[in-house]
């Protein structure tokens, strides 16, 4: 006779399809308060910093987290910036998707400052992560980290051309640069939150 329970079966949270956006006052605030503030005050080198320093926030979560844990999705609250369908990811899926953002937009900016705007258009839905890094998350990340400020550094920066972010609208360089450096902020917070869920979880 079996007398084995069976295992417990984790419900799949249904979210918005990837590319859904923002709530729209969310997307309001964000577009005709934040976006122009940051364009203002927060200057090219203090980006920098600001990438730098979010970027290690999210190397140090990364590092402290065994390969199970870098691996285990969780269902979060979602942070501000942050879609929908992106709040059930694992630690090494967040920095997966900051990778592939990340190195996007290094790309971007030195084609803005050679003086060429790229065809196509940013398609939100194309970032989402694929999964699968592991442990070599972070090794990675610190790879992209290097590399996104040693290819930046030395580039002068115009006002134009520019290219279009679905959400924020045209963006220069530096406006780039500055939203690559939210784009960490962002998702350092969800990182925080994936891991205070898996101290939860213990």
């Amino acid at each position: 006779m079996n007398t084995s329970l069976p295992l417990p079966v984790r419900e799949q949270p249904v979210l918005q399809a990837p590319g859904a956006g923002l709530p729209p006052f969310e997307s309001w605030i964000l577009t005709k308060a934040a976006a122009p503030l940051v364009s203002r005050y927060l200057a090219r080198p203090q980006a920098r910093r600001l990438f730098l320093r979010e970027g290690e926030r999210i190397i140090y979560l990364l590092e402290d987290a065994n390969e199970y844990r870098l691996n285990e999705s969780v269902l979060i609250k979602r942070p501000i910036g942050i879609e929908d369908s992106s709040r059930a990811w694992s630690l090494s899926e967040t920095a997966e998707h900051v990778m592939i953002v990340g190195n996007g937009i290094r790309n971007l900016i030195i084609q803005l400052c050679s003086g060429h705007r790229p065809g196509g258009k940013f398609n939100v839905a194309k970032v989402k992560p694929r999964g699968g890094l592991g442990t070599d998350a972070r090794k990675l990340m610190r790879q992209y980290l290097d590399r996104f400020t040693r290819d930046l550094d030395n580039l002068r920066f115009p006002k134009h051309p520019t290219y279009l972010h679905p959400w924020y609208g045209e963006l220069n360089a530096t406006q780039w640069y500055q939203y690559a450096a939210l784009h960490h902020r962002m998702h350092r917070i969800q990182a925080q939150r994936i891991e205070f869920g898996l101290l939860n979880q213990l």
